[in-house]
């Protein structure tokens, strides 16, 4: 497979062969500009390669719906959303059907992303209000990030990709995380980018 931007010349990726098996992790490691968030986007039929193909079950992706591929993945980007909501909205959101009313389900999920503690020590808890739109309570990049990566835990994908996920943290947090995740992920295609 490759990709080149549209306006451009220069491929970004030039015949990338990869096989990734069902239940499998895989870091994908490199440079900056080395190409890692376009393939992992190209994966979440973001892009379209330019030539050829991205096969989930040897079925070429462009001929899945978008929805269908969409729900099977859940993707923690390097630029991660911040919703103005509450805590547990913010972690409810990776999965919002199933986890609207559910709050031990959203606690153990904190867990597993090691934002629980951070989210109990809030002015209200999982209730706080994150951000000055409708509250007062604005987090750190690395607390916003953990609740990112929660947010992605939510979600029971098939394939979950983590580009970059724990860029704000300290490395003490990050093992932490990593190794929680670990669990969760059993089952689960992961791909992880980082440098």
């Amino acid at each position: 497979m490759s990709f080149t931007y549209p306006g451009t010349q220069v491929p970004v990726l030039k015949n990338i062969s990869l096989h990734i098996r069902p239940g499998e992790t895989v870091a994908i490691v490199g440079r900056n500009g080395a190409g890692k968030t376009t393939l992992v986007k190209l994966i979440a039929r973001l892009y379209d390669p330019t030539s050829g193909q991205v096969l989930l079950d040897g079925t070429d992706i462009r001929q899945l719906s978008l929805d269908y591929l969409h729900q099977q993945l859940s993707f923690v980007f390097q630029q991660y959303g911040r919703y103005e909501a509450s805590a547990a909205h913010n972690i409810a959101y990776g999965d919002w059907r199933t986890l609207l009313n559910d709050q031990d389900q959203i606690e153990q999920i904190a867990r597993l992303a090691d934002a629980h503690r951070m989210i109990e020590q809030m002015p209200e808890g999982y209730d706080t209000q994150l951000g000055r739109l409708f509250g007062n309570h604005t987090l750190s990049g690395g607390q916003w990030q953990k609740i990112a990566i929660a947010r992605a835990f939510a979600r029971e994908a098939a394939l979950l990709i983590l580009d970059e996920p724990t860029s704000n943290l300290d490395p003490r947090t990050e093992f932490r995380i990593f190794s929680n995740f670990r669990n969760q992920a059993q089952g689960r295609t992961t791909i992880l980018i980082s440098h």
